[in-house]
């Protein structure tokens, strides 16, 4: 596992997902069994440009080869991660997220493991070697 990889795969989940939330909120929100408002709707195409946004700069990103950089942009995103799973967990314990909470679970812990793996791990090994 190295940053190239798990910021592509970062830029292709965000990518999908800002386009699902951008283009068709009510379907997206309906899958998280969301009710759905106009409110809800609209912040829903705003937290859609954000993830949008995001893809597209972790795809530009990959090809980073600067160790401080890239590690740096790993500790932003295992923070996001973390904060994503602590909003998931809120949204499920309040009942607002009822349906399939756990795909957007699964998503943060995933990505979030490998963020911290590749700022804590990688470079020990690195220097043992």
């Amino acid at each position: 596992m190295n940053y190239r990889i798990t910021f592509m795969i970062n830029a292709l989940i965000a990518v999908l997902l800002g386009l699902g939330f951008l283009i068709l909120p009510g379907r997206i929100l309906d899958q998280f069994g969301v009710d759905e408002y106009a409110a809800t709707k609209l912040i829903s195409q705003f937290f859609g440009t954000a993830l949008l946004g995001l893809g597209l700069l972790l795809w530009f990103a990959k090809d980073v080869n600067e160790a401080n950089l890239q590690k740096g942009m790993g500790i932003a995103l295992l923070v996001g991660a973390a904060a994503g799973l602590v909003i998931t967990v809120l949204g499920t314990t309040s009942g607002i997220l009822r349906a399939n909470w756990w795909i957007a679970m699964v998503v943060y812990t995933v990505l979030g493991l490998a963020y911290a793996y590749l700022v804590f791990q990688k470079p020990k090994k690195m220097a043992q070697e």
